[in-house]
């Protein structure tokens, strides 16, 4: 085997000392490639100067203990409703009547209550027994008689109570198990009445998250752009599509947000002017912590279409500095350097990274009409698989959070809509379907990977939709705002009052 100059041959394909485009950076950002034969990455170089008996020791304590360990703590892990199975069967489940502490029922109890029942409502996984069926009011019995509940088929009670010091809201909920018949949650938070909504959402998290053991999504965002003011601009608003945010005044066309892993910034590209007034489509990144925008990237030609990598460190996105073709370049965040990590002589774009970062997604036409290729960051920038043979266009596809599927607007029958395909390539599923006029198009996963936000130009103007990963259910989130595209639905829950 030839030897390699560099510091570590990892980079290196097997049997040649030839470096392949991207390579280096690749390295640097995949953290877990350096010493692929060490059980704990952290600990590598540690790991190399053990010799003989003792790294044989630690090597088969690791491998025995860890997958004891793992389901030590699936065991631990107690979950009531099963989401993962391919139909879940609805859980009945009530909801009493909120009570204001020292007031008859008030419109601000039924608002209180009618947010936690919307939030999981929206999850898909109960169905919910209404007060006037009720055989008793729980907020008046000193004990509960879950005899009652059991016959009226209810598995979990929800009891609300708050009150008001001057202008915050203190708040308790509680949730009772009736078969087991007793109570699996009780919380009291603060917040000012403003937050109301944000206040409950994050009960409503607590509750699916006790319930089945995974995070809710009550308190994710999902952006867009929107036409409304006359120019495109950048916005952001909640989950259900409430208090909607306008965050560029940009007064420009703004294309394709994304978020970083963190939550806390946003890629978009919009036109600039270069020198000669020549406009140009650069990227740049807006920070919701202190609402500024920086430019990113800003070579002639196309800037767009970023994604960070999984670690932040990286984006990854779309340039036409080689003979006018795109192609997929890696930025260094911390250097300001790009090198191309998706190389061929066609149009490469659209990337999206594996949630490990191992894999990167992308549309390309170097097979004819574009279609999902994917290539394993570890081998050489030309090597890619192609995922889709379907259709005539496929695009815009996102990676879902358990990295087990991918999603994508395809152009099928004259219009696009949506279709979901295993990581692999095997089994394809329709999603949505146009029945006269318009498309489905740019899906983007939600953090729990049950729900994807798309828009939607079937009422002859774009507007953002959900539906569930299975597309069973569909709701429209914005109507009457301007032209709404290209949703991108943030990573993580924004918790903080």
């Amino acid at each position: 085997m030839a030897r390699c100059s560099c510091s570590t041959q990892i980079h290196c394909h097997p049997g040649s000392a030839k470096h392949y485009p991207g390579s280096s950076i690749l390295f640097n950002y995949t953290h877990w490639l350096r010493f692929t034969s060490a059980p704990d990455t952290d600990h590598s170089y540690t790991w190399l100067r053990m010799t003989g008996q003792r790294a044989i020791l630690a090597f088969f304590v690791v491998i025995t203990l860890l997958p004891l360990l793992a389901r030590a703590d699936v065991k631990n892990k107690r979950t009531y409703i099963s989401i993962f199975a391919k139909k879940i069967l609805k859980t009945p489940i009530a909801i009493a009547n909120f009570v204001q502490e020292g007031e008859k029922e008030t419109a601000l109890a039924f608002t209180l209550r009618s947010i936690v029942r919307q939030d999981l409502d929206f999850t898909n996984y109960f169905t919910f027994v209404p007060p006037e069926s009720f055989l008793e009011d729980p907020n008046k019995q000193e004990k509960i008689d879950f005899t009652k509940w059991r016959s009226l088929k209810v598995r979990f009670l929800i009891l609300g109570n708050f009150t008001k010091k001057e202008d915050n809201l203190i708040v308790t909920l509680k949730m009772f198990d009736t078969q087991e018949e007793k109570i699996i949650f009780k919380k009291t938070l603060e917040a000012h009445e403003i937050k109301q909504r944000h206040l409950m959402h994050l009960f409503s998290n607590n509750l699916v998250e006790i319930l089945t053991g995974e995070k809710g999504i009550f308190l994710t965002k999902i952006a867009f752009t929107s036409d409304k003011t006359g120019h495109k601009e950048l916005y952001v608003m909640d989950y259900d599509g409430k208090n909607i945010t306008q965050l560029t005044k940009r007064k420009n066309y703004v294309l394709l947000p994304s978020w970083s892993p963190d939550g806390k910034k946003l890629l978009f590209s919009s036109y600039t002017e270069h020198k000669k007034n020549v406009k140009n489509l650069d990227l740049f990144i807006f920070s919701l912590e202190t609402k500024k925008t920086e430019i990113l990237s800003q070579k002639t030609g196309l800037n767009m279409g970023g994604v960070f990598t999984p670690d932040g460190k990286y984006v990854a996105l779309t340039l036409s500095v080689r003979d006018g073709y795109p192609n997929i370049y890696l930025h260094d965040l911390e250097k300001k350097e790009a090198q191309i990590i998706a190389q061929s002589s066609e149009s490469d774009f659209s990337p999206a990274f594996s949630p490990d970062g191992k894999k990167l997604l992308f549309v390309s036409t170097r097979k004819g009409n574009p279609h999902l290729f994917i290539r394993d960051l570890r081998g050489p920038a030309t090597e890619a698989k192609r995922l889709t043979f379907a259709g005539k266009y496929n695009a815009k596809p996102d990676w879902s959070p358990a990295g087990d599927k991918i999603v994508f607007a395809g152009q099928l029958e004259g219009h696009f809509d949506l279709f979901s395909i295993d990581a692999k390539g095997y089994t394809i599923e329709r999603l949505t379907k146009i029945i006269s006029e318009g498309d489905n198009e740019h899906p983007s996963w939600s953090p729990n990977g049950q729900h994807l936000a798309f828009y939607s130009t079937r009422q002859k103007k774009s507007d953002i939709y959900i539906i569930t990963a299975d597309g069973s259910l569909e709701k429209k989130l914005t109507s009457d705002f301007g032209n709404c595209t290209t949703p991108a639905w943030s990573p993580v829950n924004f918790e903080n009052f």
